[in-house]
């Protein structure tokens, strides 16, 4: 069994599957589902049946992550991207409105309010996405419960009258 397992691990995912490297999402899925309804254990009683149905998902597992689909990079990069496409450069920080200047006073000689943001503001005074959640949910659900109670009491003076 460790050879068969070291043979799994140097083969290369389109080629467990038996598709071509640059097969799209549905294809890699087409394959699996196609290798897997073969080599799964409970169909396959042969002895090497188990593993070669880890080797297929661990292929179906790297191909679909992205690491070899064409034009998609790693998600680690993807995310690093984002991350540095969100974060604004040391210059564009020194020269946005709202920051503390490093030279003092500015053209008219008035020192800048540090780092205030009316967003921060804000947050001490308005209620937090959760509490808005559960009010929008209260707001939409209490005509169905009044009706509810509302019916159960007309229900239970018709059988209890009195």
């Amino acid at each position: 069994l460790g050879l068969i397992a070291r043979h799994c691990r140097s083969r290369q995912p389109w080629d467990v599957l038996g598709i071509p490297e640059s097969a799209g999402k549905d294809e890699i899925k087409l394959a699996y589902r196609r290798l897997a309804l073969k080599y799964h254990p409970d169909v396959d009683k042969s002895e090497m049946a188990t593993a070669r149905f880890q080797e297929i998902q661990v292929a179906y597992k790297k191909m679909l992550s992205g690491s070899r689909s064409p034009g998609a990079e790693p998600r680690a990069r993807w995310r690093q991207a984002a991350a540095q496409r969100r974060e604004p450069t040391t210059a564009k920080k020194a020269a946005s409105p709202g920051r503390s200047w490093s030279k003092g006073a500015g053209a008219n000689g008035a020192q800048p309010m540090d780092t205030f943001r009316i967003s921060d503001a804000l947050d001490g005074l308005l209620p937090s996405r959760e509490t808005i959640a559960y009010a929008m949910i209260f707001l939409i659900l209490a005509p169905y419960a009044a009706g509810l109670v509302y019916g159960l009491g007309s229900l239970l003076s018709k059988v209890f009258p009195g």
